[in-house]
């Protein structure tokens, strides 16, 4: 079900039965929701987030494995459980859990609920449905957690999924869903959304709806086609290089040529044999490709043989890339004249621009990669590291998502504000620095109109204890409930707004519902919210009865120390409620660990690129070392050193790099200042990034060249001149 701002993958839960009777072409549906809550066997109790609920129509759609239990009773009764093997022996150990009890409470119930293990189902590792337990819908017809209309209600809330007929169009159930949708939704915020449908086998890479409460991780196509276009490029290189090195080694075959062609070979005859060769050497590099792909990719990166595509594709791949390596080759190589092959006074292969052009473009590539990584790895260093406008460090954060939490809080702060590590405590709804409590409106003085604006609901305390700073006013008190920041002041073009009233609210079905009215107590310094957005108008709203997270402030250097006591106190004051807890630093941190995978990839292709581009350039230099290798014979006997000649070879090849790098680094620039500019936050582009690319590019040329021209310098003019 997709609003018109946002798509989003659950729909009401009371829409499956509707599409099953109205669609003839829809053979099954099934539902899945998630709940996470805390499930314990015994002494054996776990805070479980893979804790989902499904119709018993689940094993009629899908062919997820039932090691025990009867698929076609297994979630039929309420508070009836599949679990997985490794939850089978997390709670129950060696002991079969058929029929045993799970003890189950959701973070907002009042209550436990018992649920009795009827089966144990295996989860593929490639399902994008993650889930270590799996209990019957019909459960959530009995529970507190859930509202009474669940099943009634308009408002999104189960992912659902549709088996239709094997004569059935999925277009033909598509075109009718907007009809559909206008005629049953219309209630609520669910008023106004558009139906489509997503193919099962495109959610884990395509999905733009599917928000992650259902599954693990999601793939990117975008990923896909960048990490496929970087291997091409590389690819590219690798088959220019090939093509440079065979015709720079063309001297040392031009006495075979002869030899075949004065024997009877046709030119027809050699272009086979130096295409065969270009192909054999095609094929083992493709088999070096999968011994190596099982060798360091893991389990999850092992070829299995019914994978056809991946062997098709692969061997197309092979073919055309020993095609193309070998038809220049072969073209030139084959039309030696023999007698000049053989006398060894044939004219070298014309061929110096092209191989000058393939290695400047290939540096080029190189620096673009090069460029394009460190502009990366700046932009997530200035992410991770900029002023977040107050610290992050020694914050402790507790869950305290349960209403006898919330009763209690003042007490139990109380309780640790005995310890002298502590500084102060506060709370609020959301995990400051990581995310934001939401969005609404808001109307009052000084406005014209209604405005959208972040908003972040907090306890008494919570300035002192975040560490921000008043620009103006003071804190939340009784009647003054509000604070905003220094953006919402700029935005709104306030010299000031201590003092003004305001309403925040919210809107549906064109009626106005307020939440909150009251006045501004202050305005504090701009600070990060959320990691995901650039600094934004907010409100901070003075209601400790939405508070989720309690947040510690310790002494610098005490806070795992003092984590052990506050566990001590926290299993004390709630004995029924998990513990749990995070390092708001350290929770950050974690946030930037997948695009520093990113970068760890594209450096790798990186370094692969300049290593296949660095042979290339090899392979220039030894053809003009072997063209000019009377040159610099003759220049040894006039009195040369080996510094002299080494310079006079390495300053060509320097000019090509030079010329490679006037062209990659204002592409580098247009395509990184494009991709930052996309970005909520950006770093700004410093020269120091491309000098450092540059010189990089340059000293790995200098040293491959110096490698042939040093050793080219130190050879004895008698060996290159005995022949004159």
């Amino acid at each position: 079900m997709f609003p018109a701002h946002r798509p989003e993958c659950p729909i009401a839960a009371r829409l499956a039965s509707l599409i099953e009777a109205e669609f003839p072409e829809v053979e099954e549906t099934v539902r899945f929701t998630r709940w996470g809550g805390e499930v314990q066997a015994g002494e054996r109790k776990f805070e479980e987030w893979l804790f989902l609920f499904a119709d018993p129509e689940i094993f009629d759609v899908f062919s997820f494995p039932l090691l025990q239990g009867d698929p076609q009773t297994a979630l039929s009764a309420p508070f009836s459980i599949l679990i997985t093997p490794q939850m089978a022996t997390k709670y129950f150990g060696d002991e079969n859990p058929i029929g045993k009890i799970l003890s189950y409470r959701h973070k907002t119930s009042t209550q436990n609920y018992e649920f009795t293990v009827t089966g144990i189902m295996e989860v593929p590792k490639n399902s994008h449905i993650r889930m270590s337990f799996l209990a019957s819908m019909n459960s959530l017809r009995h529970v507190d957690f859930v509202s009474k209309d669940y099943f009634t209600r308009w408002r999104g809330s189960a992912f659902t999924y549709l088996l239709l007929h094997d004569d059935s169009n999925a277009n033909t159930v598509l075109d009718r869903l907007p009809d559909f949708a206008k005629r049953h939704v219309k209630i609520g915020s669910a008023a106004g959304v558009t139906m489509d449908l997503e193919p099962l086998k495109r959610i884990y890479l395509y999905s733009k709806a599917y928000n992650g409460k259902l599954s693990g991780d999601l793939g990117s196509i975008e990923l896909l086609y960048v990490i496929l276009s970087l291997g091409l490029i590389v690819l590219g290189i690798a088959c220019l290089n090939f093509v440079n090195l065979a015709t720079a080694r063309s001297t040392a075959r031009a006495k075979e040529v002869g030899i075949r062609k004065v024997l009877g070979s046709q030119k027809s005859h050699l272009m086979r044999q130096f295409l065969t060769e270009s192909l054999l050497m095609s094929l083992l590099a493709f088999l070096l490709s999968l011994m190596l792909l099982e060798l360091i990719g893991g389990a999850q990166w092992q070829l299995k043989f019914d994978q056809y595509d991946i062997f098709i594709f692969g061997g197309i791949t092979t073919l055309v890339v020993g095609v193309i390596n070998g038809i220049y080759p072969a073209l030139v190589l084959s039309a030696f004249n023999p007698v000049d092959a053989l006398r060894g006074r044939f004219r070298s292969i014309s061929a110096s621009g092209f191989r000058k052009v393939s290695v400047v473009f290939q540096f080029v590539i190189s620096l673009l990669l090069i460029i394009i990584t460190l502009v990366s790895l700046q932009q997530v260093q200035h992410e991770r590291y900029k002023d977040l406008g107050f610290n992050l460090n020694n914050l402790i954060a507790l869950n305290m998502q349960h209403k006898s939490v919330r009763k209690t809080y003042d007490a139990f702060r109380a309780e640790l504000l005995k310890d002298p590590r502590i500084t102060d405590v506060t709370a609020s709804a959301s995990q400051i620095g990581i995310k934001f409590s939401g969005r609404t409106l808001m109307r009052g003085d000084g406005l014209q109109g209604e405005r959208m604006i972040d908003v972040v609901y907090i306890n008494p305390d919570f300035i002192n204890t975040i560490g921000l700073s008043l620009v103006e006013g003071n804190d939340v008190s009784d009647g003054r409930i509000f604070l905003l920041n220094q953006k919402a002041l700029e935005q709104f073009e306030w010299s000031s707004a201590t003092g003004k009233t305001f309403e925040l609210f919210a809107k549906q079905n064109d009626k106005v519902h307020i939440m909150y009215t009251g006045t501004v107590a202050g305005v504090v310094n701009d600070f990060q919210v959320s990691m995901l957005f650039a600094i934004r108008p907010l409100i901070m709203v003075l209601d400790p009865n939405r508070a989720n997270y309690i947040h510690i402030r310790t002494h610098p250097n005490h806070m795992r120390a003092v984590l052990l006591d506050v566990e001590q106190l926290w299993n004390k004051w709630y004995p029924d409620r998990i513990f749990e807890h995070s390092f708001l630093g350290d929770v950050r941190d974690q946030q930037y660990q997948t695009f520093e995978i990113i970068i760890y990839l594209f450096s790798t292709i990186n370094v692969l690129a300049i290593f296949i581009a660095c042979l290339g350039l090899f392979g220039l230099t030894a053809f003009t070392i072997d063209r000019r290798i009377k040159e610099i014979g003759i220049r040894k006997v006039m009195g040369a050193s080996v510094i002299d000649i080494s310079a006079l070879l390495s300053k060509e090849f320097i000019y090509w790099v030079g010329m490679a790098a006037a062209i990659a680094c204002p592409i580098a620039y247009l395509a990184t200042d494009f991709l930052l500019n996309k970005l909520p936050i950006r770093a700004v582009q410093s020269p120091w990034t491309y000098i450092v690319g540059v010189l990089m590019a340059l000293i790995l040329a200098l040293l491959t060249v110096n490698i042939l021209t040093i050793r080219a310098a130190r050879t004895n003019p008698v060996d290159t001149l005995r022949t004159e």
